[in-house]
């Protein structure tokens, strides 16, 4: 069976979030769950953030100043991006820790 490598970002200390991604995803044979250390943009410094993330080109996009938590956010995506292109994988999918699916994530079985 062709599994789907399913990287979910998660912070560390957030356990409650953590079993809940895995009894949401517990139906779903077909998805190799990888939790992916969230990035905690509210506790970087602005040194950390500079280095790592462009504020200005963020400003030209969104029209202001994003907070930690989505600098945190985006450079988390960027983590699961990074070990998508290292891997050998056609195929991932990236979800968040406080997800609801609304419907049957079934249609992403390759199995067939």
């Amino acid at each position: 069976m062709k599994r789907i490598t399913t990287y979910i970002i998660n912070l560390p200390e957030s356990i409650a979030r953590r079993k809940y991604m895995e009894d949401l995803l517990s139906r779903y044979d077909f998805l190799k769950l990888e939790f992916i250390a969230a990035i905690d943009g509210r506790i970087m410094s602005q040194e950390e953030i500079s280095s790592k993330f462009d504020i200005d080109e963020a400003y030209r996009r969104y029209g202001r100043r994003l907070n930690g938590g989505e600098i945190g956010c985006t450079l988390s995506h960027f983590k699961c991006y990074e070990k998508i292109m290292d891997s050998s994988e056609s195929v991932a999918l990236i979800l968040e820790d406080d997800i609801s699916i609304m419907r049957n994530l079934s249609k992403l079985d390759r199995s067939e």
